[in-house]
């Protein structure tokens, strides 16, 4: 075992004879003890790499460990490390099946940020973001629809409607507006999304295709056809002109177009825009492809029903 000490890091290593990595923690609780303000952080970092290798039940009581020497400490224990052990060991939780250790913590973390930089900084979005997402996972979808919304709203005022993480938040938010069934506001959502990738990513990119035909398909699922058919249209549009009119990008337009107009009455019109999907994805992607055989069964139907 070979000791030294990092002058970069200002840390004390000790490296293995086997050559495996170096290990900290070791020094820290048994020479420089807990009440050392460094130990909580060199449990929790090794709490995080056994957690990201799937060891749940080695980084459990690492971070746990973490938690109670920062508690212990002669400091507050409302401090930017504790939220984000707090943080850490929410998602260790949520990930071995624990939702409500994980709530919880999440819950202790954002008081806590709240508590010291206030309830609209921009430092509190990971947080708002992570428990979004574990209340929709839930199932909550009104109280995920406020921590989302509320994340969303702090982005708009910090980074503005075109940045990253914004449009990232109106993705969260729109899915569960849609679970929800508050159609009309998951579209209105969607719309602003669409702007705001067409300004940054361009109006043929690959993400405006895919949010838009999700959203035509979003419509017309929730009975909304009549504003589905523009959206839908302008998806077969974009799509033929990006990949093709033979693509089979564009064949999964010409399927969705064809089950709104079905569902519209326009029976003529599904079926031919059936048949087009059909051909195509009979040619790339084989006759007993999954996509294949889902658009074969919808012609099929709708010839029967035609008889």
């Amino acid at each position: 075992m070979t000791i030294r000490w990092d002058d970069a890091m200002g840390r004390l290593l000790m490296t293995p004879d086997d050559g495996s990595r170096p290990c900290t923690l070791l020094i820290r609780t048994q020479v420089l003890k807990p009440e050392y303000p460094d130990t909580p952080y060199t449990l929790n970092c090794l709490a995080s790499l056994l957690h990201g290798a799937g060891d749940y039940e080695g980084a459990e009581p690492l971070y746990r460990s973490a938690l109670a020497y920062r508690e212990g400490l002669h400091e507050t224990e409302d401090s930017r490390e504790t939220a984000t052990i707090c943080s850490d060991l929410a998602a260790l939780l949520w990930d071995s099946g624990d939702s409500v250790g994980a709530e919880r913590l999440y819950r202790r973390a954002l008081a806590i940020g709240e508590s010291l930089y206030g309830t609209e900084s921009s430092q509190l979005t990971l947080i708002l973001f992570n428990l979004g997402a574990l209340l929709r996972q839930l199932e909550r979808f009104e109280e995920a629809e406020d921590v989302l919304r509320r994340e969303l709203n702090i982005n708009f005022a910090f980074s503005g409607d075109s940045d990253p993480e914004t449009i990232t938040s109106m993705d969260n938010l729109g899915d569960v507006l849609e679970a929800k069934g508050d159609i009309v506001a998951m579209s209105e959502i969607r719309h602003r999304q669409l702007a705001a990738l067409e300004r940054t990513e361009g109006p043929d990119s690959e993400e405006v295709l895919r949010v838009m035909q999700n959203l035509a398909v979003q419509l017309r699922d929730a009975g909304h056809l009549d504003e589905a058919d523009p959206v839908q249209r302008e998806a077969v549009r974009r799509f033929v002109y990006v990949h093709g009119k033979d693509s089979v990008e564009a064949a999964t337009t010409y399927s969705a177009t064809g089950e709104l107009l079905r569902l519209q009455g326009d029976l003529a019109g599904a079926e031919r825009f059936y048949r087009r999907a059909l051909a195509i994805r009979e040619l790339e992607l084989g006759p007993s492809a999954e996509a294949t055989d889902l658009v074969r069964g919808r012609l099929e139907k709708l010839l029967e029903n035609k008889t």
